[in-house]
């Protein structure tokens, strides 16, 4: 399980090797129950699920949740020890087991990192407002979320809005995801492409919308607020 911020690469990487990639919003508190649910629905003997506003199919896969991490480097262990918590010296405790593993097979960690491919991706975007009021920063995403649907972007709302790019193909070519920050007075973002050239289409389309943006009360969003975009401005690559 991972939150919403995470690569597109995250998904297909575990189901590649034969695992189950379930996509949570931000925040231990929404990891650790839906850990519970998932748990609970398997020792039931149940069929189904469902997680985030989405359906689990556990007819053939009956494992509950063995990993789950954050963006920040949180994570947190699974059923074998007891539903699901986090704890950093059991974490690196796994890390270390994996690379142990690895070594006696003559595979060192370098190679591991490698077996992971990488889609070009920003870092996390923090933009600063004047107001810390859920309302007020929900109805800027709200806003956002509604001027792509508008446009024919798939969106996941699990946490905010992840707006989807496709390819001329129909293909997948990137992601841009929007969310308000449950404790901080700010709007995070984060964009994704399958390539350079499409991460850097998505910044320009994404952010240039986000410019124009204005609610009752957040006139309008200061993009220079973030030191990445602040840049990017600078650059006039946006």
């Amino acid at each position: 399980m991972g939150e919403v911020k995470f690569s597109k690469v995250t998904g297909e990487f575990i189901d590649r090797h034969g695992g189950e990639y379930i996509m949570s919003p931000t925040g231990f508190a929404f990891i650790k129950e839906g850990g519970k649910k998932l748990c609970r629905a398997v020792k039931e003997g149940r069929t189904s699920v469902e997680l985030f506003g989405r359906k689990v199919d556990l007819s053939e896969n009956r494992e509950t949740l063995s990993l789950a991490a954050e963006l920040s480097g949180h994570q947190m262990s699974g059923h074998e020890e007891n539903w699901i918590f986090d704890d950093g010296a059991l974490a690196a405790a796994k890390v270390l087991g994996v690379i142990a593993r690895a070594l006696k097979k003559g595979v060192s960690f370098i190679d591991l990192d490698e077996e992971v491919p990488r889609y070009p991706v920003s870092p996390e975007i923090n933009l600063r407002l004047g107001t810390n009021v859920l309302a007020d920063k929900q109805e800027v995403v709200d806003q956002v979320v509604r001027i792509f649907k508008e446009k024919e972007h798939l969106i996941d709302t699990t946490d905010g809005g992840l707006i989807k790019w496709k390819d001329k193909e129909g293909k997948w070519s990137g992601q841009a995801l929007i969310r308000k920050s449950n404790t901080q007075p700010m709007i995070i973002c984060r964009v994704e492409g399958k390539d350079e050239e499409s991460k850097a289409m998505i910044e320009k389309e994404f952010f240039h919308v986000l410019s124009h943006v204005k609610t009752r009360s957040i006139p309008k969003l200061d993009l220079a607020s973030d030191e990445y975009l602040g840049r990017l401005l600078l650059e006039e690559q946006i």
